[in-house]
């Protein structure tokens, strides 16, 4: 019998993902945590985008700010920019837009990212960082920290969708699922408030596999026993943990 998995990314890397894991012989049950949307402030966005060409570096937090900022960008990209990607999934997103040449760590975390020969005397350097609102300052901070002038592109927001919690319920018990993929905290913020207090204890006792540190130590937090760790968040490195799981 083929195992079920409940993927909660938002689409379009839901149906991507569920794609590869039918591929690879699972059952898939979607039902993203996140809704992508546009964000509110496209004014201050279009400006951004104009001056591009002022800028050293740009750096990309997530293969969602890559499509996103590729679907808005209305100009061929300006070649003498120092790309970088928060991770192996974002820069497998820039190249798959024509940029040959991304600078990205093995481990997916700003820390990491910082931490890079390339990004180590940035002062005075122009520095765009696309993403979506919210979420950790850490990378901009530190990078100010080093004297850079730092611009944040914000072009995507995040939301709860609208989602009917007693269908949804009934629908993963009914199911046995297996394993629940969730790539990130907020998604996973999500899910508890859908759920709530009165079957949390069902969602604790569920196999929950993450895609980052920080994810994972915010479920241990939340009393969720077992809480699997992909080596990064692609959909291979999805796979193969739940290979080695199941």
């Amino acid at each position: 019998m083929k195992k079920k998995i409940l993927i909660t990314r938002p689409e379009p890397f839901a149906t991507q993902l569920a794609q590869a894991m039918y591929a690879a012989g699972f059952d898939t049950i979607l039902c993203p945590m996140l809704e992508i949307v546009e964000p509110r402030k496209m004014t201050s966005l279009e400006k951004l985008f104009q001056d591009l060409n002022f800028f050293d570096f740009a750096i990309f937090i997530s293969p969602t700010a890559v499509l996103k900022t590729f679907s808005k960008l209305k100009k061929p990209w300006p070649t003498h920019i120092k790309v970088f990607a928060i991770g192996q999934g974002t820069a497998k997103a820039l190249m798959s837009q024509g940029i040959s040449k991304v600078i990205f760590p093995t481990s997916f975390c700003s820390e990491s990212l910082l931490a890079m020969e390339e990004l180590k005397n940035v002062k005075n350097k122009k520095i765009i960082i696309f993403r979506g609102k919210g979420g950790r300052p850490l990378l901009g901070n530190a990078l100010e920290a080093q004297e850079a002038c730092v611009s944040h592109a914000v072009v995507y927001e995040r939301k709860m969708p609208a989602i009917l919690r007693e269908k949804q319920l009934k629908l993963w018990k009914e199911a046995r699922i297996d394993a629940i993929v969730v790539s990130s905290q907020e998604a996973l913020e999500n899910m508890i408030s859908l759920v709530g207090e009165k079957e949390k204890c069902w969602l604790q006792q569920q196999c929950f596999l993450v895609t980052s540190l920080k994810t994972q130590a915010y479920a241990h937090h939340q009393g969720f026993k077992t809480v699997l760790l992909a080596r990064d968040a692609s959909d291979q490195a999805i796979i193969d943990v739940l290979f080695r799981r199941t």
